[in-house]
């Protein structure tokens, strides 16, 4: 709620994330009285220009919904077409950034249900993509806790299954962010993580630090 303090705010999300930022979690109204706030509604492959130079593009990652909007009832058809019956997929959603000119560009994706052509079609020429990696394997979670959920099943697809197409895509710079703390790869020197190290050499992947300043 820091936010409030800005003199004005211009706040992009996509039509299901905005409808649940004023209703089920209502961070639009407790703004209201404090500060000025602009909400622009981002589409999924729809250029927008920001300020300074860049342009974002949004990627629908997943129709995961967070648990405080499980209720919230589906949009009418103004606001974003109505929701589908399959779900949206623009609940989780993740950006790739482009300097004017195409000089750098960068795609963030902390939350990712699965690799999919338009994930495959944003890192292709990026310079530095920060994704999903949340958990190492899929049944890392299930093992630790005893429970029964995998990482799939949670919105969330595990390093190790990510690799592969990390591997298929070489040139960007690939950094795993987002991590749980069941994830081993949080433990540099744990033997799993130790284990893990030569793949993700291989696909030119590496775990981001702490304060990690990228220069493109």
């Amino acid at each position: 709620m820091t936010l409030r303090e800005a003199a004005e705010l211009t706040v992009h999300a996509t039509a299901p994330v905005r409808a649940a930022l004023h209703e089920a979690f209502p961070v639009g109204p407790l703004l209201a009285p404090y500060t000025k706030a602009r909400w622009h509604t981002v589409v999924p492959g729809e250029p927008v220009e920001l300020a300074g130079g860049l342009v974002a593009e949004a990627l629908a990652l997943g129709g995961k919904r967070p648990r405080y909007a499980a209720d919230l009832a589906a949009l009418p058809a103004g606001e974003g077409a109505g929701e589908p019956a399959g779900g949206r997929t623009d609940w989780v959603i993740g950006y790739r950034f482009t300097e004017a000119g195409g000089r750098a560009r960068a795609v963030y994706a902390p939350g990712l249900a699965a690799w999919t052509p338009a994930v495959d079609r944003a890192v292709a020429d990026a310079d530095v993509v920060i994704l999903d990696g949340t958990f190492a394997t899929d049944d890392e979670l299930a093992e630790r806790t005893g429970g029964a959920r995998g990482s799939r099943g949670m919105g969330h697809l595990a390093v190790a299954d990510s690799l592969p197409h990390l591997a298929g895509r070489p040139g960007p710079r690939y950094l795993y962010t987002h991590l749980n703390n069941t994830n081993p790869l949080a433990h540099p020197g744990s033997p799993e993580a130790t284990a893990l190290a030569p793949a993700l050499a291989a696909a030119g992947a590496a775990v981001a630090e702490d304060g990690m300043l990228l220069d493109l």
